[in-house]
């Protein structure tokens, strides 16, 4: 082969591989622009998560506390219903006594 035929032969390839070099260059670019999407995404989720975590806490704690203060109000209400009780039976002793 001489240098003209090797010459044409450069040419035709650096012609062809032009818009393949572009293409790959464009397409580096977009997986990055994807990767760094990714990313950004994977700390949103975490950081979501996270928070659920804490709110789940939260709420478990709070239905801790709320489970103890409607137990200690049922018997607060048990006792006052007892009294309420014996008040009644008391005043029905009362009122059968002749004054």
């Amino acid at each position: 082969m001489d240098k003209e035929t090797l010459s044409a032969i450069k040419q035709l390839l650096k012609d062809e591989l032009s818009p393949i070099k572009s293409q790959l260059n464009e397409n580096t670019e977009i997986l990055r622009a994807l990767e760094h999407s990714a990313e950004i995404h994977k700390a949103d989720t975490d950081n979501l998560t996270h928070q659920i975590a804490q709110l789940q806490g939260t709420v478990k704690n709070l239905s801790g506390e709320m489970s103890q203060k409607f137990s200690d109000l049922n018997e607060t209400n048990k006792s006052l219903l007892e009294m309420y009780g014996a008040h009644e039976a008391e005043i029905r002793t009362l009122r059968r006594k002749p004054v």
